[in-house]
């Protein structure tokens, strides 16, 4: 998987199946969809980024996870589409890749997907997502603070200083 791949998955409306729809989910047409609400295909409001990772880790069941953060336990996001919001959640593909529909179709970002791996893209991940160990996972039973002892230690993701390099990366415990 790759985030070429990963683009075309997620990014038009048309391939995650966006439609208008009234308050109960209901699809609405043309000039009905003026206080409309947009919709996934899976029935979930889009301006919810719960359901918006949700709905990314169950398109690629067992290959995403779901992460996320309350504003303020992750002080070093500085993008405003993300701080005006009291909590942010994204998914994590193959422990490698954030996919972000809520900021993308709702905040109007120019990217979808962020490579963990890739240094052209840390600063805008640490701009809209802060410290890796920051991010609370939401598991079957609900999120799991980082700080919860019942956080599996294989979910965690760190950012490390590698010594040769004195470059930054991600890498997984």
């Amino acid at each position: 998987m790759d985030k070429k791949f990963l683009k075309e998955q997620f990014q038009s409306p048309e391939s995650i199946g966006i439609y208008f729809g009234n308050l109960r989910g209901e699809p609405v047409l043309g000039s009905d969809n003026v206080s409309a609400t947009k919709y996934l295909s899976s029935g979930d409001d889009i301006a919810d980024s719960v359901k918006c990772a949700c709905f990314v880790a169950n398109k690629l069941k067992g290959e995403a996870e779901v992460y996320g953060f309350f504003r303020g336990d992750n002080p070093i996001v500085s993008n405003p589409n993300v701080t005006d919001e009291n909590q942010h959640y994204f998914a994590v593909v193959d422990k490698r890749f954030i996919v972000d529909l809520w900021i993308f179709h709702n905040k109007g970002e120019n990217e979808l997907v962020y490579d963990l791996q890739d240094s052209n893209d840390k600063t805008e991940i640490i701009t809209r997502y802060g410290n890796p160990r920051l991010w609370s996972w939401l598991g079957h039973d609900g999120i799991v603070s980082p700080y919860s002892q019942s956080y599996p230690l294989e979910k965690r993701i760190e950012f490390v200083r590698r010594e040769k390099t004195n470059e930054i990366s991600v890498e997984y415990s």
